[in-house]
């Protein structure tokens, strides 16, 4: 389905009825160089934070209190 060097990629359905499924590249190219979009397990990520970075860093169970934008960021608090 993918052409080229496009091994890695996904294919997008839409919930509109009668349109037609899109294909998305995981990889694209940045104002850095290349880019590549993985999936990560969340559990395996939020362990591995948790080891480099000192105890208490991370609270799990905390509820969103407001969520902030800041251009293409969010950050909630």
């Amino acid at each position: 389905m993918f052409t080229e060097d496009h091994r890695c990629g996904i294919v997008v359905a839409s919930t509109i009825p009668g349109e037609a499924p899109s294909e998305k590249s995981l990889k694209t190219k940045g104002k850095h160089g290349d880019h590549e979009v993985r999936c990560v397990k969340r559990k395996l990520l939020l362990e591995a934070l948790e080891m480099e970075l000192p105890s208490g860093t991370i609270r799990y169970f905390s509820k969103v209190v407001s969520i902030e934008e800041s251009g293409c960021f969010k950050w909630c608090i």
